[in-house]
């Protein structure tokens, strides 16, 4: 993502994580998937010559990120508003948004790679929609101490066969108003 960080950082002016972080987020992916070439690819001397091996693994990484998901993210979550009006529109919403299933798949690799983020926008059409972004698709644009309080999301869109990125860019005016940017 080297593309979107460019563009943030040489464009846009705005200094975000190290490049290395992103590099530790490639790492717990790999993790995650079961493969990191760093541990599970070695080489081992056959007698006659050396030989490139693998580790076995259990994909025991993915397996406590689901378990850890599924007992914060499941079928017994209720997300309520208190006022019946508000709830019945926000159910729709999660609905259309296939917010339960996403979700958890969300908090899952959230568990892997360190974070994750659900960004709500609306469509061309005026309806909300929940973006579920994955860490390497966050760039913190400020923090104080530790908190972020700017922060840029992309996405990847395919429009015409064509992949874009799609970058939502929130930021504090002098007022302490967000500021929302689509580009």
């Amino acid at each position: 993502m080297d593309t979107i960080r460019s563009y943030i950082t040489n464009v846009r002016g705005f200094n975000t994580v190290n490049a290395e972080y992103y590099s530790h987020i490639e790492e717990w992916n790999d993790w995650y998937k079961g493969y990191f070439a760093g541990f599970h690819s070695y080489t081992q001397y056959n007698g006659t010559k050396k030989v490139e091996r693998k580790l076995y693994n259990l994909g025991m990484a993915k397996k406590v990120c689901e378990d850890h998901a599924n007992l914060l993210m499941n079928e017994k979550v209720q997300i309520s508003t208190g006022n019946d009006t508000f709830d019945e529109i926000l159910e729709k919403i999660l609905k259309d948004n296939n917010f339960h299933t996403r979700a958890n798949q969300l908090v899952e690799v959230a568990y892997a790679l360190g974070t994750g983020a659900l960004v709500e926008y609306q469509n061309a059409d005026g309806q909300p929609v929940i973006d579920y972004v994955r860490a390497q698709m966050i760039y913190p644009l400020a923090w104080d101490n530790g908190d972020i309080t700017e922060c840029a999301f992309a996405s990847i869109r395919i429009i015409g066969g064509e992949e874009y990125y799609y970058i939502n860019m929130h930021r504090l005016d002098d007022n302490k108003n967000y500021v929302i940017e689509n580009k």
